[in-house]
């Protein structure tokens, strides 16, 4: 069965730009189920393919919205796809600088 649509709309980087923008960014998404993050600390990585963000639960129950990136280094934050913090400062194991 051939495909409806021409090789670039598989393979062009502007052309996934763009339905990221239209699909994603524009209109949101649900990134994580509430029996993912139940408890305070929890945190699940959101599946975004150009940026490394994750949620996670503080201990008021409250969401937030994290980028998994050291600003200094670019290290990488947590590993894992989930986990449980003790508190929601991140360190970065580079320089241990607190997110």
């Amino acid at each position: 069965m051939l495909s409806p649509f021409p090789r670039e709309a598989y393979t062009d980087p502007s052309r996934f730009a763009r339905e990221l923008d239209l699909l994603f960014r524009a209109h949101g998404f649900a990134a994580a189920s509430a029996d993912d993050l139940g408890r305070p600390g929890a945190w699940v990585r959101v599946p975004m393919p150009d940026d490394r963000l994750v949620v996670a639960r503080d201990a008021g129950l409250s969401l937030h919205l994290l980028r998994d990136v050291c600003r200094h280094r670019g290290v990488a934050l947590l590993e894992g796809d989930q986990g449980t913090l003790s508190s929601l400062q991140i360190s970065c194991p580079y320089h241990s600088w607190r997110y």
